[in-house]
């Protein structure tokens, strides 16, 4: 065969190929556009052990959306990207993935977010703090059970939920930001401190709750932070009587490791209900108060 002959029959069969899969894909689109809905297949994140939202939940908000969630429902006409934008605007949503089956199913996948902190300020409000330092509003539904923070809070709600409902918002750069911005004045006008305090109380609140939910024992053992008068940090256990009384959140690890050292060396001689407070803002000792 010559080497022109052979050149046509390829480019013919490359051809016949294009026109079978442009047949194929519009007899697809005909009937993906003509496709049934076909059921909505809802997959929640309980890893957690969270439940903010509910199967029924997703289902309500469907049907708010327009969907009558039976087969009259035409596939091609559910905005799955709407959907999506929808359930990620929920403020108890970490991620949010809806997309339709070949079969007609629609499937929405959900991510909660996980409260490490519920916080009791001096407004008399309460919220979460999640796992990345974002504010999440209670549940009419549901509790978690997580660390409490109370006493001479003063973080506001509004405030801080405005500053962290962005996406892509980072606590750490949030922190970065705000020692730059402040080491630029020197004479802060009275309200210029209060919110320069409550603003670093917020990142200390989410430093202790951080460091202790992520440590099994500590998790376990320390139920609540209060924030005294002089804005420090003391720490209320599970079990024992005392009352550890942490200071500023700084040197958090090593502070804890402190404690650690006398839970296993000291209370195993002198029993967990010996002492009334456990002291660790000075640097080498630990300093008791006996009952």
């Amino acid at each position: 065969m010559k080497p022109s002959v052979k050149r046509v029959l390829n480019i013919t069969g490359w051809l016949t190929g294009l026109v079978f899969l442009f047949v194929l894909f519009g007899f697809s689109n005909i009937k993906q556009k003509n496709l049934s809905f076909g059921g909505v297949n809802i997959l929640i994140d309980r890893s957690n052990n969270n439940y903010f939202i509910l199967e029924n939940d997703i289902k309500s908000i469907l049907k708010n959306l327009g969907y009558t969630l039976n087969d009259s429902d035409k596939v091609s006409l559910i905005d799955v990207r709407k959907i999506e934008d929808f359930l990620k605007d929920n403020p108890f949503v970490q991620e949010a993935n809806v997309y339709t089956t070949i079969n007609g199913v629609l499937k929405v996948e959900l991510v909660q977010r996980k409260p490490i902190l519920r916080i009791f300020n001096t407004k008399n409000e309460s919220f979460y703090l999640d796992q990345f330092g974002k504010i999440m509003p209670l549940s009419f539904s549901y509790a978690a059970r997580v660390l409490v923070a109370n006493g001479a809070i003063d973080v506001d709600y509004y405030t801080l939920y405005r500053i962290s409902k962005n996406q892509e918002w980072n606590i750490d750069k949030f922190q970065e930001s705000l020692l730059k911005a402040t080491s630029k004045f020197t004479n802060l006008s009275p309200t210029q401190a209060d919110s320069v305090q409550m603003l670093k109380q917020y990142i200390d609140l989410f430093k202790m709750a951080n460091f202790i939910s992520q440590d099994e024992f500590w998790n376990a053992q320390v139920s609540q932070l209060f924030v005294n008068d002089e804005k420090e940090f003391e720490l209320i256990p599970r079990v024992g009587n005392h009352e550890i009384i942490f200071g500023e959140a700084e040197k958090i690890p090593f502070k804890f490791d402190k404690l650690m050292v006398f839970y296993k060396e000291a209370l195993p001689k002198t029993g967990w209900n010996e002492y009334s407070t456990i002291n660790l803002k000075f640097k080498n000792q630990i300093v008791c108060t006996k009952i």
